[in-house]
Order: C-alpha cells, then structure tokens, then sequence
C-alpha cells in the first residue's frame, strides 16, 4: 500500500494488527530498545541513568506506591532510605529477578543486618517494629514499590535512588 505516513530512517516493526508500526528516527549515540510485549520499541540512548528521590510515611498500612518520572522502563534500581535523619537507615538494590539490602540494626547498636528481600528496609529502635519495600513492577515511566508494614512503625522515610537500563 506505498510508503505514505514512513518516517525516512524509522524501523519497521509488528504491532500485533494486520498493519506494521514504525519507529521515529533516533539520534546520535542512541539504540533501539524494547520495552516489552506490546508496547512499540523505541530509541533511548545509550546507558540511560536516572536519579531521583521520594518519601514514604510508615504509618501508611503495607500496599504499592507508584515512582514516575524517571523516563525510561528501569532495568535495576539501587536505593538509599533514612528515617527522619536518625540511624535508621538501608542501602539496597532491585533487579527484575531478585533484591537485597543491609540496613543499620538498630536495636544491636553498631551492627548491621541482611535482607534478601527488601531492596529498601527500615527497622525501628526496638528491633521489631519494621518496615520494607521490594519493587514488584518496573513501568514505561518508572516502578512500583510494594510496601510491607510490620507492627507499627512511626515517621518518614526518604529515599534517594539510581535507575537505569
């Protein structure tokens, strides 16, 4: 049916209709990426990084926060928590597959602990009251952290994070 509505240089490719899509053009120092089943590929530069921050306020019951703005669909994410500028702290990272974190214990005073699985962990003074997220979804324009609320932990966690693809 011609060429009417190709872009000069675009990639044609399915998009699960009788019809082909084709892509924009990219531009320099750039490559064709997927962004997974049905969703149309496109051109992102090469290494892409993101860094941004947000909060989260513990005495929220557990459940998903959406984090957009990043731009791209994360591959992995590492992340820095600190409650309220206290020694309650976490450094951890998330891939697709699997997550980790070593936090500061808190209640052992000095000491730390492993999580494998929560890329993000926060534990209260005493020791038991905690709470944690681990991401369940990397999305077009970010990811979703499931939270999980253990007792009944109190303040504001903010964390800082690095994404990229």
């Amino acid at each position: 049916s011609g060429t009417s509505g190709l872009t000069t240089y675009g990639i044609l490719y399915g998009n699960g209709t009788a019809s082909l899509g084709v892509t924009g053009v990219g531009t320099a120092n750039q490559v064709l990426t997927s962004n997974g089943a049905g969703v149309a590929p496109t051109f992102t530069a090469i290494g892409s990084t993101f860094v941004g921050s947000f909060t989260r306020d513990t005495t929220v019951a557990s459940g998903t926060q959406a984090v957009t703005g990043v731009g791209f669909v994360p591959r992995w994410c590492t992340f820095i928590a600190n409650q309220d500028s206290s020694r309650e702290m976490s450094i951890g990272v998330d891939i697709s597959t699997a997550q980790g974190s070593v936090a500061d214990d808190v209640a052992a005073g000095g000491q730390y602990q492993m999580s494998t699985t929560a890329s993000i962990f926060d534990e209260e003074t005493n020791g038991t009251v905690l709470y944690s997220g681990e991401v369940s979804s990397f999305d077009s324009d970010g990811f979703t952290v499931t939270w999980t609320r253990t007792s009944t932990p109190s303040g504001t966690l903010t964390i800082v994070y690095l994404c990229g693809r």
